[in-house]
């Protein structure tokens, strides 16, 4: 087995997990939009007794934004 991710030097780990920086597309908000919808009616068509505690604070998400609760 290979080594540890903990174990890598800075150059291996970059090799496996390459970053690249582009500028910004605005496609990027509509796929989201589409993402978010799809995750939200598969958290819907399967809820579990730990959504809920989650679920009734509100609707602000990263950084503070506000986003559209999967459960209304």
């Amino acid at each position: 087995m290979g080594k540890e991710l903990s174990e890598m030097a800075l150059e291996e780990l970059w090799d496996l997990f390459p970053i690249f920086l582009v500028p910004h597309d605005e496609r990027w908000n509509e796929c989201y939009k589409e993402i978010e919808a799809d995750v939200c009616d598969l958290l819907a068509a399967h809820p579990t007794e730990g959504d809920q505690p989650r679920r009734k604070h509100g609707n602000i998400g990263h950084m503070g934004q506000e986003h559209r609760r999967c459960d209304g």
